[in-house]
């Protein structure tokens, strides 16, 4: 888990669509940054949305065309977030498209910078062909196709259903969205690692599985609602759960003691902030219930 006195860093770096790149990170002199990020399964997207504290003027004013100029930002301003602390370095935790920037002077003189970002804009908003085939077509090939229009890697784990002359319009998420509902399984869009995902629903993505445990940063006990389990952690590089995969909780609750797999992630970090919030937020289903 996070070292007791490690000093909790978040950094963002800002690519702009001119070729700028602008670099911030808590601890530099009066900068706080707080930070929510929501990954889950499609048709949600996911988002993150930003709060920094202590920007100078020249900065806001950068990065304001980000978000107000809409020629400016269509697909072509990006945000990565990272997370971390001196004692066990920095993880990358989102990277997606600006879809908001703008200075929030109500609360004078606490004065701060909003950022608000998608890790699927340019899937869901620009034109693409549609994809069809002839004959029996299997999915991770239609996965390829629409992932590479989209400028994605596919990642179809091991699905292995036939579809009959698929034909898949509108944008590149859309068509997404349309193979996901026709193979009945799961899907997920990583804007870190630039990947389209599917899964069948009685499967998951491949990956090692992370243990979430009292042990290693567990926070009380795991919630439930209906068929879900819901555990809290703290937020550490060493732990990275990732939706679509398996997770495995270790609890005195014997129903949420063994394997799930994760359908949402929502990670809540403040930085340069006594008593600010440093969690994850982990959404599952039990591994033989899908």
């Amino acid at each position: 888990m996070t070292a007791a006195y490690a000093v909790r860093r978040i950094a963002l770096t800002f690519q702009m669509g001119g070729g700028t790149q602008i670099k911030l990170a808590s601890g530099n002199p009066g900068l706080r940054i707080h930070a929510h990020v929501d990954l889950a399964n499609a048709p949600t997207t996911g988002r993150a949305l930003v709060r920094v504290h202590g920007l100078t003027l020249d900065h806001m004013n950068q990065l304001s065309v980000a978000g107000l100029v809409y020629a400016s930002r269509l697909g072509q301003n990006y945000v990565t977030i990272e997370a971390g602390d001196e004692a066990s370095g920095m993880a990358t935790i989102f990277t997606g498209q600006i879809m908001q920037a703008y200075p929030d002077f109500a609360r004078q003189p606490d004065v701060s910078f909003v950022i608000a970002a998608n890790p699927a804009n340019v899937p869901q908003m620009k034109p693409v062909e549609p994809t069809s085939f002839s004959g029996a077509t299997s999915a991770s090939t239609a996965l390829d196709a629409i992932a590479g229009k989209a400028g994605l890697t596919a990642e179809s784990n091991g699905v292995s259903a036939m579809l009959a002359s698929p034909y898949f319009p509108g944008t590149a998420w859309q068509q997404f969205l349309g193979l996901v509902r026709a193979v009945d399984g799961f899907g997920f869009i990583d804007g870190i690692n630039k990947v389209l995902a599917i899964w069948a629903k009685n499967g998951s993505r491949s990956g090692a599985r992370t243990i979430i445990s009292k042990e290693n940063g567990m926070i009380g006990y795991p919630n439930f609602q209906a068929r879900s389990v819901i555990v809290r952690t703290m937020f550490t590089t060493r732990i990275r759960p990732d939706v679509g995969k398996v997770i495995t909780i270790q609890s005195e609750l014997n129903a949420a003691d063994g394997n799930f797999i994760v359908f949402n992630v929502a990670h809540d970090l403040m930085s340069e902030t006594p008593s600010g919030p440093w969690e994850t937020t982990i959404s599952t289903a039990p591994e033989v219930d899908l």
